[in-house]
């Protein structure tokens, strides 16, 4: 399941009010894993004292003196029966205990009985799972139930209180066991690595799609936001379906939790009460969660050869759909941009060894430098071969723990090429490659030359644009041996009126200065940062504080009076303004000019745009005439600005509506002058 590596917020539980049908039955799946550990569970949630009771049996069998390791909570209560084996504790850490059983002689399977007390307050924002009056969950990962080290089939009988409803993956229905209560059951034949189970009282609405049960749980009935979400799902499972494999499980529900949270688990994503209702999640972050079923809920990662699920989620879900809307060399530019910024001196290391994101670098690399990864694969093998490599590595599987030597062979099984060279520079090198272009020469009108070279240790594919007279383009890729100036020379059949060389930055390499326009994250990624105020002490100071534990910086706060000798930068160090001083507007409306920015009396013109002055604060990023990025926050009040300023690290421009939530502009600078592209 994805948990710590996968949440956008932080985790939770959906309790809510309603009544839910009955599940279908477990769908067949194909290719079944061979010889995976199967357990049964019988147990009942007991809401009064926050317990989950029961009894586990593990179709193990050991042959005698065979020794085994389970994971279970560390205040689980755990008994073996029998006396075949014994059972003893092995290492505890404040999240996981581990249990070593050996058997005296041969036995066919292990039985437990367990008790796990799950009383960890979600009050707070974050929970590693709950039982109370008003509903409970278990997450797989915390092991409320005696767990296998490995992949294991499930299948549970479980108990709760009558108004609840319960789901988990395979669920199979439900059948009243006594007055006031429920027996809930699921099995699943695709091995998981843990059970993650939500109950509590839901308002459910649920459609069929082929052999996939759609369903939506919310807390209060809301039939406008259940029926798009059932509109939109739909789309991204045929998508996926067609372009991977099968879908793994027989359902998929999204379910509103009792606080801010987006988790993405095996058949179900749990998200909290305001994410669930932002407008743009039907088009962003819900088929990421979406395709996670496929990596990472399915096709599981093995984290000692690193994990390659987030950067492939992140480029077959986000980028996806970039595409879609037409704007995906923005974002790989943006992508590349993150890296410089937030990747430092000091905090880059080789891709394969991302386990999961903890920092905004962590993201820059395992996400950002992922998704490029294979968005050069891609580029490398061409779209067919490119997909048939993932349907290939997901048949094989599915049901497994995998990493980036198994996606490699995948790739190389259906194309006959050995991309050992491409893997070892991407996965276990450091940084980005540098790709310069010089010298254009114009052979005739129908053929032209430039001089390309690229640092680095392998090969690079190297998408070029040709631009005819016509208006046509046309794309070629260009192959550059390592570390070595090459003249590339392109002939058409029309006339020849310029080149871009990664026009649409298809490779993971270092922006030149140009192809960066200034952005806030410029300032995220900085280690010192001197803040200039026209604010009050107090107001300033505040922000800073908070400022400071949001972007991982050492933040000064300079003096408050404001001359024009007070804006200059000291070496090594960013630069913030904050406040509404003319001598902030004066220098911003300079460096700001080439993109059509113009500062008026009451309102200030950005991209077609006019906005009052009075009635929006601005977060502006620019650069001076040395190259080095400034921002501003042109605000007179700083209450609770600082994490809203801190969302919109990709932005060159962004604007906010006093007294609301309202963002009426979010605008990244473009670039407008590349030292890749020639004109002839």
């Amino acid at each position: 399941m994805i948990h710590a590596n996968e949440k956008f917020v932080k985790i939770g539980v959906a309790i809510a009010a309603g009544v839910l049908s009955l599940a279908l039955g477990a769908l067949l799946l194909w290719p079944r894993p061979a010889q995976a550990q199967e357990i049964w569970i019988d147990a009942q949630i007991q809401p009064a004292s926050q317990e989950v009771k029961g009894q586990l049996r593990w179709l193990k069998g050991l042959p005698a003196g065979a020794q085994v390791q389970i994971e279970a909570h560390p205040d689980m209560e755990l008994k073996l029966v029998g006396t075949q084996a014994i059972l003893s504790p092995l290492r505890k850490t404040p999240s996981l205990q581990i249990w070593q059983i050996e058997a005296f002689q041969a036995i066919p399977e292990l039985s437990f009985e367990f008790t796990t007390p799950l009383r960890d307050d979600p009050s707070d924002g974050d929970s590693s799972g709950f039982i109370n009056e008003l509903g409970a969950v278990m997450f797989g990962s915390s092991a409320w139930y005696p767990k296998p080290l490995e992949p294991h089939r499930v299948n549970v009988d479980l108990r709760v209180p009558g108004p609840w409803r319960v789901h988990a993956v395979g669920g199979r229905g439900a059948q009243p066991v006594s007055t006031g209560e429920l027996q809930f059951s699921f099995s699943e034949a695709l091995p998981q690595e843990g059970l993650d189970l939500v109950a509590g009282e839901f308002h459910v609405t649920e459609v069929q799609h082929g052999n996939i049960q759609l369903s939506v749980w919310l807390r209060q009935p809301d039939p406008t936001l259940a029926h798009n979400f059932l509109q939109t799902l739909p789309r991204y499972l045929d998508h996926y379906i067609k372009t991977i494999g099968e879908y793994p499980y027989s359902q998929f529900a999204v379910i509103e939790n009792a606080w801010e949270t987006g988790y993405g688990m095996p058949s179900f994503a749990l998200l909290g009460p305001s994410v669930i209702r932002l407008p743009f999640l039907l088009t962003s972050s819900l088929p990421h969660e979406v395709l996670h079923n496929w990596w990472g809920n399915s096709v599981y990662v093995e984290e000692s050869g690193g994990n390659w699920c987030e950067g492939l989620t992140t480029y077959m879900a986000d980028h996806w759909q970039r595409e879609a809307a037409g704007d995906a060399a923005e974002y790989r530019r943006q992508t590349l941009s993150d890296f410089l910024d937030y990747v430092a001196t000091g905090k880059d290391f080789p891709l394969r060894r991302f386990r999961g994101r903890h920092s905004s670098a962590t993201q820059a690399v395992g996400y950002g430098k992922g998704m490029l990864v294979f968005h050069m694969l891609r580029v490398k093998l061409g779209d067919l071969a490119f997909e048939q490599g993932l349907q290939k590595f997901y048949r094989d599987h599915l049901g497994r723990r995998a990493n980036w030597e198994d996606l490699r062979q995948a790739f190389e099984a259906v194309t006959s090429k050995d991309l050992r060279e491409f893997f070892v520079h991407w996965l276990d090198g450091l940084g980005a490659v540098s790709l310069a272009a010089s010298s254009p020469r114009r052979v005739s009108e129908r053929e032209v030359c430039l001089k390309l070279q690229s640092s680095g240790l392998s090969s690079l594919d190297v998408p070029v644009r040709l631009r005819m007279k016509s208006g046509r383009t046309e794309r070629r890729i260009q192959a550059l041996a390592p570390s070595s100036a090459t003249e590339a020379c392109w002939s058409a059949t029309e006339g020849i009126a310029g080149v871009d060389v990664d026009a649409e930055f298809e490779v993971f390499r270092v922006l030149q200065d140009a192809e960066r326009p200034a952005s806030l994250s410029g300032l995220f990624g900085a280690k010192s940062i001197d803040v200039i105020s026209s604010l009050s002490v107090a107001n300033a100071t505040g922000f800073v504080g908070e400022l400071s534990s949001l972007i991982e910086s050492e933040i000064d706060l300079r003096p408050t009076h404001i001359s024009g000798g007070s804006l200059s930068s000291r070496p090594g160090r960013a630069n913030l303004l904050v406040g509404e001083h003319p001598d902030f507007e004066n220098l911003f409306a300079s460096w700001l000019k080439p993109y059509g920015v113009k500062f008026m009396s009451t309102e200030i013109q950005v991209n077609g745009q006019s906005l009052d002055k009075s009635k929006h604060t601005f977060f502006f990023a620019a650069k001076d005439s040395q190259g080095q990025v400034w921002v501003w926050i042109r605000a007179n009040q700083t209450r609770d600005l600082a994490r809203r300023f801190a969302r919109y690290g990709r932005q060159g421009a962004v604007a906010l509506e006093t007294g609301s939530r309202n963002v009426p502009l979010k605008l990244s600078w473009p670039v407008l002058n590349s030292p890749l592209s020639f004109d002839f």
